[in-house]
């Protein structure tokens, strides 16, 4: 196993992240346990089949979680852009009731200030500052 790109060690470990049927996992397992220099000719061709399976399988699922969590990122970036856009549509629509509002007061203010009401009380009606109703 030393030609190999992996250690044994770190492949056995992967192997028990994996899920897949039992019977898979031993075949894998004796794959990576096998020493290769001990095998004769016949466990030298089944060996090499199981090894080009293992090889596939195992790329298969490298790929398999490359593109899994490539969408799952690209689907939390749809989601927070969704979230994103609601917020800030729910702030904007905060903040253009609030200047209604704001706009509204100053309206009633006005009215109320040709209506020759005391300035005083206009802010105490509309809740503006004495200064705001004398620019009106």
């Amino acid at each position: 196993m030393s030609r190999r790109i992996r250690t044994k060690e770190e492949l056995l470990a992967e192997l028990d992240t994996l899920d897949l049927p039992e019977e898979t996992l031993a075949t894998f397992r004796r794959v990576v346990n096998t020493v290769e220099e001990d095998l004769s000719e016949s466990e030298r061709r089944d060996y090499e089949i199981d090894l080009e399976k293992y090889i596939k399988t195992m790329g298969m699922i490298r790929t398999g979680r490359e593109e899994g969590r490539e969408e799952g990122r690209l689907e939390g970036l749809e989601e927070g852009r969704a979230e994103g856009l609601a917020e800030g549509r729910a702030e904007g629509l905060a903040e253009g009731r609030a200047q209604g509002r704001a706009e509204q007061q100053k309206d009633i203010a006005k009215a109320m200030k040709e209506k020759g009401i005391a300035t005083q009380t206009i802010a105490d009606c509309t809740q503006l500052s004495v200064e705001d109703i004398e620019k009106l």
